[in-house]
């Protein structure tokens, strides 16, 4: 067997067992090695996973999913397909993820454990709150330039819009999770 192939048996065996232990009413840790979830999450920090169902998700909970035998850890943005797909969308990223099955999902993740912000509770809270809020408007905003674009000739001004509300995104995201970080090392 390849190298790669024996990776894949590891990461796919990994994952049942994270699956396993999570439907048995456990909390598992795992590690962060991506940047999509910057600023709140950074590579290295530990979360911990929780078990939940696809429908005691909130719009903005992150949640990580099983993606072709990887963790994925994105924000949950809602249900495509008459509620049989879970929409995502990493933080630091302008599109969507290819919509996941109910079954992809893994748990949603309650804790950072880099300064154990809680995001149920305290000021981890309101930092999720408030970056829920965040990207809930970005998201309306790049709903409305898409549609808007798709009636119309799309023109400067949209592209200018456009950046405007990522950039928006990204000043108001950062600002607030660095002064966090200051308070809750």
């Amino acid at each position: 067997m390849e190298k790669q192939d024996k990776q894949a048996v590891i990461d796919h065996q990994l994952i049942q067992m994270v699956r396993r232990r999570l439907n048995e009413g456990e909390k598992v840790v795992v590690t962060v090695n991506g940047r999509s979830m910057l600023p709140l999450l950074k590579p290295n920090d530990k979360i911990l996973l929780e078990h939940a169902q696809p429908n005691q998700l909130n719009q903005g909970d992150i949640i990580t999913v099983d993606c072709a035998s990887t963790l994925l850890t994105h924000r949950f943005w809602g249900y495509e397909h008459n509620a049989e797909q879970l929409l995502t969308r990493g933080d630091r990223q302008f599109t969507f993820d290819t919509p996941h099955t109910c079954n992809q999902l893994l748990g949603k993740v309650t804790l950072r454990q880099r300064g154990n912000l809680n995001f149920q509770q305290g000021p981890g809270r309101r930092l999720n709150d408030y970056l829920r809020w965040v990207f809930t408007i970005s998201y309306k905003l790049e709903t409305l330039l898409k549609k808007e674009s798709d009636h119309t000739k799309t023109t400067t001004l949209h592209h200018f819009m456009s950046r405007l509300v990522r950039y928006w995104t990204i000043g108001s995201t950062t600002g607030v999770t660095k002064v966090v970080d200051l308070l809750l090392p």
